[in-house]
């Protein structure tokens, strides 16, 4: 009967964290991933800007130059609008083919993640944020 339970709890699954949330990780995994981001094991963020992508393609559109310093501007807008306290635990450090940045602690690299990848995953909620940005922050 234990046996049948163990696999029961594998086959559902222990942990009740939505699967689009991500939690925690230790310090000898390797980074994880949330689109777009890449988050390194020092809790930092990065991920390429090299005009591939549907976002990068959305910038284009709205007449913006999709770098690391575009993409940092209009995710510090997002962070104005959806928890502004964060900000004052990450420091920007993008260049023109990158947005990178580093965040004081775990948990609030988890929190900035799971804030916006939501946005960044879903292509008219990215496009939303890009058409109401103040362009007049906008650094490219």
């Amino acid at each position: 009967m234990i046996k049948y339970l163990l696999i029961l709890l594998v086959i559902i699954g222990c942990n009740n964290a939505p699967s689009n949330v991500v939690t925690s990780q230790t310090s000898s995994e390797k980074p994880k991933a949330k689109f777009p981001f890449t988050m390194g094991n020092d809790y930092s963020l990065t991920f390429g800007t090299d005009g591939s992508t549907k976002q990068d393609s959305i910038l284009i559109k709205n007449e913006y130059y999709p770098n690391g310093y575009c993409y940092e501007s209009h995710i510090t807008q997002m962070l104005e609008s959806l928890d502004s306290e964060l900000l004052k635990h990450i420091e920007f450090d993008s260049e023109a083919g990158a947005f990178y940045a580093r965040v004081d602690s775990e948990e609030n690299q988890f929190k900035i993640v799971n804030l916006l990848s939501p946005v960044f995953s879903d292509t008219v909620k990215f496009e939303e944020w890009v058409k109401k940005a103040n362009r007049s922050k906008i650094h490219e």
